[in-house]
């Protein structure tokens, strides 16, 4: 082996690993400035005052709906059977109210929970057997906890709570 050889190969190993630390540090760099660009875009999002409006009137619609709902299963929770379903015309007025703030597809579960409010169908379980009203109205109402992400939002509520009171 030569010099030239030899000061091509002290020469090359440290030029391709600084050339290598040069390319995994812009990589770095540039993956730090999406994340805050990401993280940017969803604290400016949630603080906004428009996110917070969306909020309240969902929340708002949450409430009303709920009320009118309840105030239906309780109507026909006190029959017998299930012979005379609770009325849609006050839900679907409070959705048409709401329907600004309501996305598509949180309208399609609505729609369908509705017509599965009137539905005969609803009073039996998956074996056969006939419902009783309270079962069917408890049935009815997780349904209603889901669509509206009631429990999630209690969850992410309770979840602040604990780390609020764990950090002061």
């Amino acid at each position: 082996m030569d010099w030239q050889s030899v000061l091509v190969s002290l020469m090359v190993g440290p030029a391709a690993a600084y050339l290598t630390n040069v390319l995994i540090e812009r990589q770095k760099a540039k993956r730090e400035k999406e994340s805050q660009e990401r993280q940017n875009e969803f604290s400016i999002g949630v603080t906004s005052h428009m996110a917070q409006v969306a909020f309240d009137k969902h929340v708002g619609f949450c409430e009303k709906y709920i009320r009118a709902v309840s105030e239906a299963l309780q109507v026909s929770a006190q029959q017998e059977d299930w012979s005379e379903p609770p009325t849609l015309a006050d839900l679907v007025t409070i959705r048409r109210k709401w329907t600004i703030w309501l996305d598509d597809d949180l309208e399609d579960h609505l729609e369908k929970f509705e017509r599965a409010l009137v539905s005969p169908a609803w009073t039996f379980d998956p074996a056969g057997a006939r419902l009783s009203n309270v079962v069917h109205v408890r049935t009815l109402v997780k349904r209603l906890r889901k669509l509206l992400h009631v429990e999630e939002l209690v969850r992410r509520r309770d979840e602040s709570m604990s780390r609020s009171s764990t950090s002061g």
